[in-house]
């Protein structure tokens, strides 16, 4: 990003930005934006957009960032919001949060994934393993039952990417081999199977 805002009239002309980058990808796809699409699509000028940013890129990144700290911040309040009685519970749930989030808004998680190859998104998935790390440490604090309590860290660091990596690729190559029924079955199976050892 070229220049943070200071002022709130320059945060919410940023956050105009991004939204209508967000919309215009999950309508029209990825491939056929332009900071001009953007700014039509915004009604902000493009020199005011390249006050902010440098350029298409910067602004797809600035949004991967943004959307990966609001993803992290939903996942923990839906599962701070609700009382599980165990921990496949608390997995299921998640994993089931973790799909219908990446389905929704209008297809632009979808399409962010499809050409996740083409973005420099490292930046927002450590944004999301941290969310998901700090609350899977607090809650497991509660379920946790394994022989090995001073492993913890190191399983939910495997049990977090292994899960944004699976739920990541299968819903961006819409594999037809295995329904999504199977893909969340076999993810529950396997994190809770990992954790009570």
């Amino acid at each position: 990003m070229r220049k943070q805002p200071q002022q709130k009239r320059a945060r919410e002309l940023v956050n105009r930005i991004l939204k209508a980058t967000e919309n215009y990808i999950g309508l029209h796809g990825l491939e056929d934006l332009t900071t001009p699409k953007i700014s039509e699509h915004s009604g902000i000028s493009v020199g005011s957009i390249y006050q902010y940013f440098s350029n298409k890129q910067e602004i797809i990144e600035s949004l991967l960032e943004y959307k990966s700290h609001e993803l992290g911040q939903d996942f923990k309040q839906f599962v701070l919001c609700h009382s599980f009685p165990d921990l496949k519970s608390m997995i299921t749930a998640s994993i089931d949060f973790g799909f219908e989030q990446l389905q929704a808004n209008n297809g632009y998680y979808l399409e962010i994934l499809r050409h996740w190859h083409s973005l420099n998104g490292q930046k927002s998935i450590q944004i999301l393993q941290t969310h998901f790390s700090e609350l899977c440490m607090y809650i497991l604090g509660k379920f946790y039952t394994g022989q090995h309590p001073e492993r913890l860290e190191l399983k939910v660091f495997i049990v977090v990417n292994s899960t944004i990596q699976t739920i990541m690729s299968y819903c961006s190559q819409g594999i037809n081999k295995y329904s999504e029924q199977d893909i969340k079955q076999e993810l529950t199976e396997m994190i809770t199977g990992y954790l009570e050892k």
